[in-house]
């Protein structure tokens, strides 16, 4: 199952994976050059507009480069929402001033207060890597394994020492065991054993064993039960239905089968003559009679 993870701004160490994100962006928008905080290049200004004068072919140029500034303004201020939708709550104040109208400017505080050393950020996420063995008892399963992956990925990317050989998958196993599904560890105990015991067999990288966790992670389905569920049989009040009345009529049948009381209605009656003088719906009665041995 796939599944899409938007980072959050919070703090130095969402830093280096919420920039690619927003360059990443920007640059599917066609406006990183405008964004960057290392450019200088500057947004484009509006097209002055041709004299009355002027020939068709320059109102038509005119027509052309106001549209295409008018989409570069429209992207820059998209990139803009993004950034301020993702940024954390209690750090939007950093670019919420006048003077952090645009991206390079919002992109460039927040650099200057969230981005760290290289050192630091290694140690930062060394103990978020630690931290995540252990699943919090008010985390959800699915929601666990979203941020191991999210953290794991960003210690690859750091060539942390964590990651290097299979470290990190024995580790996760034993993650999982820990988090109490002993029987899924062993599995992958004994798959993780073959695999590098044999040439024959691939050894499962991280991310394999993440995915094969989410397809098969345990699922706890809680069953509410609601105060209606509870309520005694005894306080509900129970009424015997009423005997149908039934009408006072001669019910007996004549030998055709039809109630000796049966009248048929005017309207029956007209339908009934109407179809006999159809000849084509005579010639069907009469052969359904004679099928039926009716004389």
């Amino acid at each position: 199952m796939a599944t899409t993870t938007t980072t959050v701004l919070q703090g130095p160490a969402d830093w280096t994976p919420w920039y690619a994100a927003k360059r990443q962006y920007a640059t599917i928008k066609g406006v990183w050059q405008y964004c960057d905080p290392d450019s200088t290049m500057a947004t484009p200004l509006p097209v002055a507009e041709p004299s009355d004068d002027s020939s068709a072919d320059a109102w038509k140029i005119w027509e052309i480069k106001s549209r295409r500034q008018e989409s570069i303004l429209k992207a820059i201020g998209e990139v803009n929402l993004e950034i301020l939708r993702t940024v954390a709550t209690t750090h939007v104040h950093l670019i919420n001033r006048a003077e952090h109208d645009d991206p390079r400017s919002q992109l460039t505080t927040l650099q200057n207060h969230f981005k760290v050393t290289d050192q630091q950020r290694r140690l930062e996420l060394a103990t978020r890597y630690s931290d995540i063995q252990k699943k919090p008892k008010n985390q959800g399963v699915q929601a666990w394994l979203d941020e191991y992956s999210q953290i794991t990925s960003q210690c690859i990317q750091e060539s942390m020492p964590e990651m290097t050989e299979t470290r990190a998958q024995w580790r996760f196993i034993h993650a999982v065991r820990d988090s109490g599904d002993e029987a899924w560890a062993q599995a992958q105990f004994l798959a993780m054993e073959q695999g590098e015991a044999s040439d024959l067999l691939p050894t499962p990288t991280l991310q394999d064993l993440i995915s094969r966790y989410q397809r098969t992670a345990p699922t706890v389905q809680n069953t509410t039960r609601t105060l209606g569920s509870f309520t005694s049989q005894s306080s509900l009040s129970i009424t015997e239905p009423k005997p149908r009345e039934h009408l006072d009529t001669d019910r007996s049948t004549c030998a055709e089968g039809r109630r000796k009381d049966f009248k048929p209605t005017s309207k029956a009656l007209s339908q009934l003559i109407e179809a006999f003088e159809n000849k084509d719906t005579l010639k069907k009665v009469k052969k359904a009679y004679k099928d039926a041995g009716i004389q």
